[in-house]
């Protein structure tokens, strides 16, 4: 164990200590608190250190091709490009193909930017901050006084940076780098967005982008329900003044992007390819551009802006007055939001979608395409997630791409297509079983060499959509739920390379509902999870309720009820000590409801109330070598709780955008998940005392 783990596992029985004194002190005034007071100085100096990332939940792999937003990523050579893939960075080879990576962060990677003298920011979801030099040995890291980072930019000279936040503790925070770098970790100065409507804490408006002028005065763009404005700080943080952005005279705009200050100006882009231009010395408007394909990103080049549109692939370029100059069709067309210059040319771009990464060449004149570069795998909302028992990762999104991934390997290792959306995956021996929300259950035998690109076969049609799957124990019987609340329960085997399905029982377990205007409504089987000697199986659905039932008839021997949403998710497991056999469920209320797996006795109810922004819990497992129920939910967090206290010990945001597939290994030594960000990761677990959220917990006494 490292001296960082050794401090950590002290500060960890120092917080046990800590409680324990903290009652003996409750219980008797005569007792001196000297001791008391001893660890929690010991506890404060060991918290002053450099901790360890968060260990509980490490990477140890990541498939996709970057976490892009604007103010995330960078080329460093003609073809290699830097960026964030969840809490990793990733360096490109798009010529080649090739890749290397390193976890940078306990958190999800927001923003990534490199300033003058190469010198790289980065910041994760979290309010985590690190600056590395251009071989990414870290020179600083700390915590911001906030989370829910949005953006983050650095002055021209590179000596200052500026983070904006949101949520309850919005603002705008800057920095100065040398102080940082030598230790002293404070602000230069912070300021608060003001808040114009009252709301709930999702609904709090904050600068969402800022830029540093020459003399090191700070352009913050504000953003509330009602309009947006622009802020500028002199560099002490005082407010000189503020205008609304209003380029056609209406208040009511939403703010999609900024550029950079360029000859004494900058671009803010609105929704509807709206784009002012103002001059950054009066902050008055200089010229209106209505771009083609409502873009969400802009540039400089020299003094042309450039702008490409979110999804209909036009690439155009503006003079500074607003003149349309040229445009060129048959760019980049996959939900655009980044663009950089090449290292080598202005005559060649770097475009990123929110799940792939593209490099363009353009004629001198830049009026035609010369040579595109193409980096993409899991297309539109990554979904679906399974995991052979060779640790063969399987993944798919609702274009019909599946994928295979094995750790160490960043390209897909076997890839296929169905016609249609992919929903659920399931492994069974070297078959993969493929579900779609057209009914059909497809089986595809992956067998063969690496990169081949086998055909799938038709296997089974169901009344409905194939929404979730699942294996018996014991592995002889198959569970499927479909969208029309159907059930279905099959023998299953291989023989001569195909799977062989015997059907045992077809009925529907969640009936109906009238809806007001009297058409009936099917209610959806989310999930199912059988009983540990899979004598049982329970299928939790949309009519609110999870449903216990024989699995050789269907018939229903219990009804669980209590949340007041769809339930999305179950597992039933036995824990580690084999004492406790526990059924779990959980549901768009944000609660996950744990029972007794024997008697269906409610034992306790957990929540993620606490979570920053609007959600819902999407997937959940049993982890019963570790005795921890494990959560994920549609903002991207993973949520995990210790069951033999029912405390919460992990939540961090992973995904940039909704988790749609969470799944443990055999041996439950990995955690795998795959986002609508088409990302898909493989976390290797820790131990409780190395997690960040023990830290906060160690932080909190700490304050006492």
């Amino acid at each position: 164990m490292d001296k960082y783990n050794c401090s950590t596992l002290v500060a960890y029985k120092l917080y046990f200590y800590t409680k324990y004194y903290a009652t003996i002190v409750h219980s008797s005034l005569s007792y001196s608190l000297r001791t008391l007071r001893a660890v929690r100085r010991q506890l404060k100096k060991l918290l002053s250190r450099d901790l360890p990332a968060n260990t509980m939940l490490s990477v140890e792999d990541t498939w996709g091709v970057a976490s892009l937003r604007q103010c995330s990523g960078f080329p460093v050579s003609e073809y290699e490009y830097q960026a964030p893939l969840g809490c990793s960075i990733v360096t490109w080879n798009i010529k080649t193909k090739e890749r290397t990576s390193f976890q940078a962060h306990d958190n999800l990677i927001t923003v990534m930017r490199k300033n003058i003298s190469n010198q790289i920011l980065t910041c994760s979801y979290d309010g985590q901050v690190k600056i590395w030099n251009d071989q990414y040995k870290l020179l600083a890291g700390f915590n911001i006084p906030s989370k829910y980072v949005v953006e983050a930019n650095w002055s021209m000279d590179g000596q200052q940076f500026g983070v904006c936040t949101n949520g309850s503790k919005q603002m705008l925070v800057v920095y100065d780098l040398k102080s940082v770098v030598s230790g002293a970790v404070k602000p230069k100065w912070i300021q608060k967005a003001p808040q114009k409507k009252a709301g709930k804490e999702a609904d709090f408006d904050c600068f969402y982008a800022c830029l540093f002028k020459q003399n090191s005065n700070v352009l913050a763009i504000y953003q509330s329900s009602k309009m947006c404005e622009v802020f500028e700080f002199s560099n002490d943080g005082k407010l000189l003044r503020n205008v609304v952005v209003s380029p056609l005279k209406e208040d009511m705009n939403i703010m999609l992007c900024t550029s950079n200050i360029n000859n004494n100006l900058f671009a803010i882009g609105l929704e509807n390819g709206i784009f002012g231009v103002y001059s950054s010395s009066t902050l008055d408007l200089k010229s209106v551009i209505q771009a083609t394909g409502s873009p969400e990103v802009c540039l400089w080049n020299g003094n042309e802006l450039v702008t490409t549109s979110y999804i209909t692939g036009v690439m155009t370029w503006w003079d500074q007055d607003g003149k349309l100059l040229r445009e060129v069709k048959g760019v980049p067309d996959g939900s655009i939001v980044h663009i950089d210059l090449s290292t080598t040319s202005n005559h060649s771009y770097w475009i990123g979608g929110i799940m792939s990464l593209h490099k363009l060449t353009l004629s001198d004149d830049q009026t035609k395409i010369t040579e595109q570069l193409n980096l993409s795998f899991l297309q539109l909302t990554g979904c679906g997630i399974s995991v052979s028992e060779t640790n063969m990762v399987a993944s798919g999104d609702f274009t019909g791409n599946v994928m295979l991934w094995k750790t160490g390997v960043p390209l897909p290792y076997q890839t296929t297509t169905i016609n249609t959306q992919v929903r659920c995956l399931l492994w069974f021996q070297n078959m993969l079983l493929v579900g779609s929300l057209n009914g059909e259950v497809y089986s595809w035998n992956c067998s063969q060499s690496s990169g081949s690109s086998s055909k799938v076969s038709e296997l089974y049609h169901f009344n409905g959509g194939v929404v979730t799957m699942k294996m018996s124990n014991n592995m002889k019987y198959l569970a499927v739920g479909t969208t029309g609340g159907y059930l279905y329960i099959f023998t299953i085997s291989v023989k001569d390379g195909k799977v062989i399905l015997g059907l045992v029982y077809q009925g529907i377990q969640h009936e109906p509902k009238k809806s007001p205007d009297g058409t009936l409504v099917p209610m959806e089987i989310w999930s199912l999870a059988w009983k540990p000697d899979d004598s049982l199986i329970v299928t939790t659905s949309e009519d609110y309720t999870s449903a216990v039932a024989d699995p050789m008839n269907g018939k229903i021997t219990n009804i669980l009820k209590g949340h007041t949403t769809a339930v999305t998710s179950a597992d039933w497991k036995i824990l580690s000590n084999g004492s406790k056999c526990v059924l779990i469920t959980c549901a768009d209320d944000k609660t996950c409801r744990i029972y007794d797996g024997e008697t269906f006795q409610l034992l306790k109810v957990v929540n993620t109330y606490d979570i920053y922004g609007w959600h819902t819990l999407t997937y959940m497992c049993i982890n019963s070598e570790k005795d921890l129920l494990i959560c994920s939910t549609q903002n991207g967090y993973v949520v995990m709780w210790d069951l033999s206290s029912y405390k919460k010990v992990y939540e961090e945001k992973l995904h940039d955008g909704s988790i749609e597939g969470l799944v443990l290994d055999m041996k439950q030594e990995h955690l795998y998940t795959v986002g609508s960000d088409c990302a898909v990761n493989a976390f290797i677990f820790g131990t409780l005392y190395q997690s960040s959220y023990f830290h906060s917990r160690c932080k909190t006494i700490a304050k006492l």
